[in-house]
């Protein structure tokens, strides 16, 4: 059965897995700085909880972005294997037709 990809759906997919890491980081970043200037207002316990809340979730904010790079670049790898392939494959056509 043949196989066919759209390359610049692949790579076009990976610009969107790029845009989505950037604005959740963004968004992380933001959030961040907001948490840390309420902490201000904050003690005890409370104050700790909220630290260690924020902690988690930069932590998981940095593995959800890892995750999205590492399919962004999964999907571009896969975009290149598959041109480079079909191009193999087109010079063996060429040369059997020759």
């Amino acid at each position: 059965m043949p196989s066919h990809a759209d390359l610049d759906q692949l790579l076009a997919a990976a610009a969107d897995l790029d845009a989505h890491a950037g604005n959740l980081l963004a968004a992380h970043t933001a959030a961040d700085a907001a948490a840390e200037c309420a902490l201000g207002g904050w003690a005890g316990r409370s104050r700790v909880a909220i630290t260690e809340t924020a902690e988690r979730w930069a932590a998981l904010t940095t593995a959800v972005v890892a995750r999205l790079d590492g399919h962004a670049q999964g999907l571009r790898t896969s975009a290149r294997s598959y041109a480079a392939g079909d191009e193999a494959g087109a010079q063996v056509l060429a040369q059997i037709r020759r």
